[in-house]
C-alpha cells in the first residue's frame, strides 16, 4: 500500500531515449532543450547506448542515466533478453512514457518491452521514413512527432490515425534583439 501512495503522488517520469553517447548538437540539442520542462512537474531518466558527452551533459542538469543500447527486431535471444531487460528498467525506474528523442530503430526492444507494460510512447522523426512496416510499427505510438509536414506527410503515413501525429519545426532562436532587426529588415 506504502508503494501505491508513493507511486500516486511522485511526478511523472519521461525515459528520454538518444541513440548516441557522444555527439555535438544536431537532435542532442532538442533533447537538452527538453529539460526545461522539469519544473513543470516531470522528471526524466536519460536512455543511452554508452557512455560519452551525452552522459556527462546530462547528469550536469541533474539527469540520472542508465546506459543500455536499444536492440532492433529480430527473432533471436539477445533481442528477447533485450525486451525483458526493459521490461524490468521501465518497472525499476516507474517510467510513465517513452520518448525517442530521434527515432532511428527498427521494431526496437525497448518499445515492445513499453507495450508490454500498457506505457504510452512517443517518437520524434527526424527524416522520413520509407517503410511501410516501420510506419505501421509507430502508428502503434501515442504520439508521433515530425520536425516538417514534409517528414509526417508521406503516402506512408496513411495507417496511422492523424490525432497521433504532430508537427516541431527545427529552429534557430536568435534571441528579441535580433529579431526585431531582422523584422525590422523585412
Amino acid at each position: 500500500m506504502a508503494e501505491l501512495e508513493r507511486s500516486a503522488s511522485r511526478k511523472p517520469r519521461v525515459l528520454l531515449v538518444y541513440h548516441r553517447g557522444e555527439t555535438s548538437g544536431g537532435s542532442f540539442n532538442s533533447v537538452l532543450d527538453l529539460l526545461k520542462y522539469r519544473s513543470g512537474g516531470v522528471e526524466f531518466v536519460g536512455l543511452l547506448p554508452g557512455p560519452g558527452n551525452c552522459q556527462r551533459e546530462m547528469e550536469l542538469s541533474g539527469i540520472s542515466t542508465v546506459l543500455r543500447a536499444v536492440e532492433n527486431g529480430s527473432r533471436d535471444w539477445n533481442y528477447a533478453r533485450s525486451v525483458m531487460l526493459f521490461r524490468y528498467l521501465l518497472w525499476k525506474h516507474e517510467i510513465d512514457l517513452v520518448y525517442y528523442s530521434d527515432f532511428i530503430y527498427w521494431r526496437p526492444s525497448l518499445s515492445l518491452a513499453a507495450k508490454w507494460g500498457r506505457l504510452p510512447i512517443a517518437a520524434h522523426i527526424r527524416t522520413p521514413i520509407e517503410s511501410k512496416p516501420l510506419v505501421k510499427e509507430l502508428a502503434s505510438y501515442q504520439a508521433i512527432i515530425g520536425n516538417s509536414q514534409a517528414t509526417l506527410n508521406d503516402g506512408l503515413w496513411d495507417v496511422s490515425p492523424k490525432t497521433n501525429r504532430h508537427v516541431i519545426y527545427n529552429f534557430v532562436d536568435f534571441g528579441r534583439s535580433i529579431r526585431r532587426k531582422i523584422s525590422a529588415r523585412n
